[in-house]
């Protein structure tokens, strides 16, 4: 699956496979799918007309959802999503320690769920800031502790993403320098959790691909996409590539892909895109499939 990119240098032409999983996250090239399933087959259908994504990111699917996966994408990596959920309510870092242990255990509760069907990638998301902010790290830490060890139980691996802390969303987790040293050192006890860092989140934090070149060991998936300036400032809106506003192109991607491989990275990479008004899913899906391509057809000749 994936896609190959083909190079001509000095009368050779030369064929690249991308090199990474290539995944999309569901629930935002479908926002419906947040709210109900009833475009999941439309959504299904469409992302497998062909092989180009080999890795779908979902949020809660029922048993009749499921029976779609199994018909549309058997043989692609499942991955469950669990920052819409935390996003809209339950909290793993609330310091409300009623709020916190609820959170916790709907989130293995659907652990137990998704491994049954085979799923064993899992990704969350810090709370919203509360003013005493070391005491939700505080909270944050013992969810995520009390989280790891139930995955550990099916070998299955969790994810923390990184937020803006201060423009749109204001987690509790942000700037990778501080999220990868609280990684590491709950990787002292659990091996099994891991950072994901989203190209979108990138501007909001002053970040760049630079960034995370020394984390890579830790890094469990990538995101890829835009962050968008709008009259109200910077947004985690998810446009796709070369909407009015959005930020990132195929140039700063093919030097994010170029740090990944120069860094050793062998973990997915998913597009996280959201329409805007005008634009359907599908529109936006086959537009952030040429810029990929562009993308990893720059890194590579950037490379030769």
């Amino acid at each position: 699956m994936g896609f190959i990119v083909e190079i001509k240098k000095d009368g050779l032409t030369l064929n690249s496979k991308f090199p990474w999983r290539l995944g999309i996250v569901l629930f935002m090239a479908y926002p419906s799918l947040q709210k109900s399933e009833d475009d999941l087959e439309r959504a299904l259908r469409f992302l497998t007309l062909d092989s180009f994504f080999d890795r779908f990111e979902t949020t809660k699917i029922s048993e009749k959802g499921w029976n779609l996966f199994e018909k549309y994408a058997c043989g692609r990596n499942i991955a469950r999503a669990f920052q819409p959920e935390v996003l809209s309510g339950i909290n793993i870092s609330s310091t409300d320690e009623s709020k916190r242990a609820s959170a916790v255990e709907y989130v293995k509760s659907e652990i137990d769920v998704w491994v049954k069907r085979g799923v064993y990638e899992f990704a969350i998301c810090s709370g919203p800031r509360e003013p005493n902010l070391e005491k939700c790290k505080e909270s944050l830490r013992k969810s995520l502790e009390d989280i790891a060890e139930h995955a550990s139980k099916y070998h299955a691996k969790i994810c923390l993403e990184t937020f803006d802390i201060d423009k749109d969303r204001k987690l509790v987790m942000g700037r990778v320098e501080e999220s990868a040293k609280f990684i590491r050192e709950m990787r002292e006890n659990y091996e099994n959790i891991f950072l994901m860092w989203d190209q979108s989140h990138a501007p909001l934090l002053g970040e760049s691909p630079e960034s995370i070149r020394e984390y890579v060991d830790i890094l469990g998936t990538i995101h890829i996409g835009c962050a968008m300036q709008t009259t109200e400032g910077l947004k985690d809106w998810h446009p796709v590539y070369h909407t009015a506003g959005a930020l990132n192109d195929e140039v700063d991607l093919a030097s994010l892909l170029k740090v990944l491989f120069n860094a050793g990275y062998c973990g997915p990479i998913s597009v996280e895109i959201k329409p805007q008004e005008g634009q359907t899913p599908e529109e936006i899906i086959n537009s952030a499939k040429g810029a990929i391509y562009a993308a990893y057809t720059l890194m590579i000749k950037d490379l030769l």
